[in-house]
């Protein structure tokens, strides 16, 4: 499995937060409602954001790849984030 996690610039943490909040306020939702659609469980996010929050690569991995399937094609992509590949299949 590659683990790569897209990083430049930010760390990881507050890379996947960048793209959380940015996608929920484009999508007028609450980074809950994007947790729910990641994992099917609203609390991921908000976990990350209290104090010492954290995650796994592999997690992490995973998260920046389904925003990368996933982004709106309206809304620019964060700068400073490298964005991953899409892959032929959107991630539910």
């Amino acid at each position: 499995m590659d683990c790569k996690v897209y990083l430049c610039g930010m760390d990881q943490i507050q890379t996947l937060i960048k793209l959380a909040e940015d996608f929920a306020a484009h999508e007028n939702k609450t980074h809950w409602s994007v947790s729910m659609r990641i994992f099917g469980k609203g609390n991921f996010f908000a976990n990350l954001m209290k104090p010492g929050g954290d995650c796994h690569t592999r997690t992490a991995d995973r998260v920046i790849k389904w925003f990368a399937e996933n982004w709106p094609e309206d809304l620019a992509w964060p700068k400073g984030i490298d964005r991953p590949s899409k892959s032929k299949k959107k991630v539910a």
